[in-house]
């Protein structure tokens, strides 16, 4: 790597940290309810900047009224551009909720989580677990569900250099969080030796299960999803299954309050050697299914502002098109 390179990173770093600072400046000087007011024109300058997620936005929202069981469409009637900058503001209202679950500022009350147990049986037992979430809905409430379960420690892995600058932000608002950002190139080995030790204390690991990395457009598999044939990273799967752990699924959406879905997925994902790439395939095919249905019950929750069936064509390239307000996302942990 060159030094022009590296000085870029480092000027990049140092850029993400100093929009997170400006962002929480904001919520502690508005408010909750004045960081939403300020949306309007924040998402409003995104959304008339950016075409491609405005048509990736108006393209997922159509598909889900067309591809939803007749009677059962979260729409009434097909969605308009109306509908598509309602889809850019929740985005933005998560990005807010976000900052007040590490705030504190999430109570207890505003969530309903009553699949517990299955983290509560899984920390009896002395091991932890891996847990798949998405781009779909607010993941980041894990550390508001950490307020509902004693005894949980989350370990959260992410694709970008923010992780350091993220971890210090959490722990500058609240002392007290439990949960920590790993910053992870790749899924190798010494990954997975890294993250049992985890596991054999009782901690989980977070990790998104829905995007390909451009870096390694090998890595995928396609699998059918809401009608179309989709690409869905193997890394994640291949990483659980070496960790021959409990695995579960993790949403929370937004409705009148913060509803946590927490499916228990596999006693373990381990793959013998001879039945891997058939063993691989079934489980991702599985996981897009159950993204798949939570997908259609909140289809304005839906994060992933490109072309997701694109994929296929253009190598897995998706993280070149993330648009501005996705790439803000990304600075905050996501």
């Amino acid at each position: 790597m060159s030094g022009k390179t590296s000085h870029w990173s480092k000027k990049r770093e140092s850029g993400a940290y100093f929009s997170m600072l400006l962002g929480v400046s904001c919520y502690r000087l508005l408010g909750r309810r004045g960081a939403h007011l300020l949306l309007y024109p924040i998402i409003g300058y995104f959304f008339l900047r950016d075409a491609s997620a405005r048509r990736a936005s108006r393209d997922f929202l159509a598909r889900s009224y067309r591809f939803a069981p007749r009677g059962e469409s979260f729409f009434s009637k097909a969605p308009t551009r109306i509908d598509s900058f309602n889809h850019f503001m929740n985005f933005g209202r998560s990005i807010v909720d976000r900052i007040a679950s590490w705030t504190g500022d999430i109570q207890r009350e505003d969530l309903v989580f009553r699949d517990r147990q299955h983290l509560l049986d899984c920390v009896a037992s002395g091991r932890g677990g891996v847990i798949l979430s998405s781009h779909l809905g607010n993941a980041e409430m894990c550390r508001a569900l950490l307020d509902k379960v004693a005894g949980v420690k989350m370990n959260v892995l992410v694709f970008n250099d923010n992780a350091a600058q993220i971890n210090r932000m959490m722990k500058r608002l609240n002392p007290r969080v439990d949960l920590e950002l790993i910053q992870i190139s790749g899924v190798t080995p010494g990954t997975a030796m890294v993250l049992n030790e985890k596991i054999s204390k009782g901690e989980f690991i977070v990790i998104a299960a829905d995007r390909t990395s451009s870096a390694t457009p090998e890595k995928s598999i396609q699998v059918p999803f809401m009608g179309e044939m989709a690409s869905f990273p193997q890394g994640v799967f291949i990483l659980a299954g070496l960790l021959a752990c409990p695995v579960f699924l993790l949403f929370c959406l937004q409705k009148e309050e913060h509803h946590i879905y927490l499916e228990h997925f596999s006693d373990s994902m381990a793959m013998p050697r001879r039945k891997r790439a058939e063993l691989l395939s079934q489980h991702i095919e599985r996981y897009a299914q159950r993204l798949q249905h939570y997908a259609l019950m909140a289809p304005l929750q839906w994060f992933n502002f490109f072309d997701f069936w694109a994929q296929q064509e253009n190598g897995g390239s998706q993280t070149n098109n993330t648009p501005g307000l996705e790439r803000s996302n990304e600075q905050l942990g996501a």
